[in-house]
Order: C-alpha cells, then structure tokens, then sequence
C-alpha cells in the first residue's frame, strides 16, 4: 500500500517537483523498496522457524531468490538501495538457517550468502557502466557544442558531406548567406547545391552548370 501510495503521488507530481525534489522521491522508493523487501524476508524467516519442512524450506528459498533476482538490473543506478534489499529479503532467511543443526540447511545458508555477495558484485559492475555512460555521453555532448559553435562563428560558409554524398555538417554562415533553412534535415550534395542555385535566382543552364560544378568538386 505504502509503494502505491507513494508511485500514485510521484505520478501525479508536476515534471518540475519531481526534478526539485528529486533525493525526497528516491528516499521514498528506497523506504518502500527496502520495506517490502523486508517484510517478504521475515516472512520466510518467520514461517522457517515454526515448521522447518521441505515445502516451507523450498517456499522461503523460492521467494528470496525471486525477489533478489532483478534488484541488480532494476536499481544499479543507486547501488544502496540494491545493498538493503538484498540484505533485506535474505539474511533473515539466512539466520534462520543457520540455527539449524544441519549440513543442507548450512548448505542454503551459505548459498543465500553468495547469493547476496554476488548481487552486490553484480550491481556494482553495472552502476560502473552506468556512469562511464553517462559520463561518455555528457563528454561527447559538449564536444558536439563546441564543434557546433565553432562552426557557426567561422567568418565564411562551410558544409560537409560524407562518402556517400550525404551532407552531415552545415553551418549558420553558409545558411545565412544562401538564404537557407536553419533546420535543413537530411538531403544530398545535389539537394543542396539546386537549394543555392534557387537561392541565387540563376538562369536554367546556369543551375545546371553550377550543380554540375559543385558535384564535381565534392566528388
């Protein structure tokens, strides 16, 4: 009910309250997340301790590791909320064990606990992934901001095509001197040198021969 109650509220909360209060939000997910977490621990631990039989030992163990299976992928952008709910929803299962006397009850105990070594590993790998992408992202994204004002501060018209012809790279200048569109989309050398011809109010022939010009140079 309390995860209800708090994804009811983060869905009706404005775009800018969810962006203020960002850390509040994630404090929230986090009680909820570890909450229920525990209670589905306990539980298992609880039901353990009053009747230790195979059907209860398989519904604990079943529980536990459904529960943890997707907190890596699910939350490794926050690695210690993967932390508390792993350590949550296994080691009261895990101490249950423990306080039997018996080598396969040990043997499930010692499995939990690589279970949660390895969660913890897991979640680790991919939060490092996370970050290098975003960090990646965010470099290449100021690269591209600077590339972009470069060019459109440079005194003189520039455009640039790949192998194929494809003109990839137009700056403010060449579109403001030929009178074109800021957001000229995907087009060729050809679409491109007919958009400046018509821009220069050129005679058919002489169109003709400037596209044709203009080809063979970029060719």
């Amino acid at each position: 009910a309390y995860r209800m109650f708090v994804f009811v509220k983060h869905k009706r909360a404005t775009e800018r309250n969810r962006f203020q209060n960002a850390a509040r939000w994630e404090k929230l997910y986090a009680l909820g997340g570890v909450g229920f977490m525990l209670a589905v621990g306990v539980t298992a631990a609880t039901l353990c301790f009053r009747r230790y039989d195979e059907v209860t030992t398989l519904y604990g163990v079943v529980i536990s590791l459904g529960c943890a299976g997707a907190l890596a992928g699910r939350n490794a952008g926050r690695p210690y909320i993967v932390y508390g709910q792993i350590l949550a929803v296994c080691f009261p299962l895990l101490v249950a064990f423990l306080f039997r006397d018996s080598g396969w009850y040990l043997g499930l105990a010692a499995i939990l606990g690589l279970v949660m070594v390895s969660t913890k590993s897991t979640t680790k790998f991919l939060n490092e992934i996370l970050v290098s992408a975003l960090i990646n992202g965010r470099e290449a994204h100021q690269q591209h901001t600077r590339f972009s004002t470069a060019l459109d501060n440079m005194s003189h018209g520039l455009c640039m095509a790949d192998k194929d012809g494809a003109i990839i790279v137009t700056n403010r200048r060449l579109r403001e001197f030929f009178n074109l569109p800021a957001n000229i989309g995907e087009i060729d050398a050809r679409n491109l040198a007919e958009m400046i011809a018509a821009s220069g109010r050129m005679r058919p022939r002489a169109r003709e021969a400037f596209v044709d010009a203009w080809l063979t140079q970029v060719a």
